[in-house]
């Protein structure tokens, strides 16, 4: 599969289950050569959410971390615990908290 180009965004979003396992994830474009990175870069995040959800008191979290000046972190925590990450290419805007709230 070729690399994406510069002008198709890039997204991954997975479901974060209790024992920081991943119970659902799904990746735009799919499987490319940098899945496990994104993947390292979502899971890496977790403890910078857990204390963000506990210092601010939100359960949406817009930007919770940044990399490589690249890819913006967002974060909605629920239920159980489960937490919601989804990392892309591109500053999160206020659809990103639609998009988690209607999951």
């Amino acid at each position: 599969m070729p690399p994406p180009t510069a002008n198709k965004a890039v997204t991954y979003f997975v479901i974060v289950g209790p024992q920081d396992a991943a119970i659902f994830e799904h990746c735009l474009p799919p499987r490319d050569d940098m899945h496990l990175k994104r993947q390292f870069m979502a899971h890496s995040a977790l403890d910078l959410v857990e204390e963000l959800m506990w210092t601010s008191g939100e359960l949406y979290l817009s930007k919770v971390d940044k990399f490589e000046d690249t890819y913006y972190l967002s974060a909605y925590v629920g239920v159980g615990p489960l937490r919601l990450l989804l990392l892309q290419d591109q500053e999160p805007h206020s659809n990103v908290k639609v998009f988690f709230t209607e999951m």
